[in-house]
């Protein structure tokens, strides 16, 4: 039943890829190390909820090609991410995903260092925050 959850969160963003690169759009997630930018300083908050529509890229490239630019997944069903997306989207469903993740907030959005499944998890469940811990 959940590989059948990620078999449609997959579609969802290889119709996302699809429809960003024929409006020659950038169709994988922003990375914030792409950015030029100039940090003066930076500042640890507490463990908040932050709203998911906010979280908008990761922060480094690591990870871009594994998701469309919503977050949903690109790798094929049978591979080890798949596996573990699945058994995040399980976990969400029986207890709730307990980890906050780890991001950069920059300039009102927020770049996901560590976390990257459970946000693609809670933003195909269409969840409206996550937990995090923003930097």
């Amino acid at each position: 039943m959940s590989l059948e959850v990620y078999e449609q969160a997959r579609k969802i963003g290889l119709r996302c890829v699809k429809t960003r690169a024929a409006q020659g759009l950038d169709p994988y997630l922003p990375a914030l190390e792409d950015e030029k930018l100039k940090i003066l300083k930076t500042q640890e908050l507490p463990v908040t909820a932050i709203p998911l529509d906010r979280v908008t890229g990761t922060r480094t490239r690591g990870r871009t090609n594994s998701f469309a630019a919503d977050f949903m997944p690109l790798l094929e069903p049978a591979s080890e991410f798949a596996g573990k997306w699945t058994r995040l989207y399980e976990a969400q469903l029986e207890e709730g995903i307990r980890e906050p993740i780890l991001c950069v907030e920059y300039l009102g959005h927020f770049y996901v260092q560590e976390g990257n499944k459970r946000v693609s998890v809670l933003k195909y469940l269409k969840a409206p925050e996550i937990m995090a811990k923003v930097t």
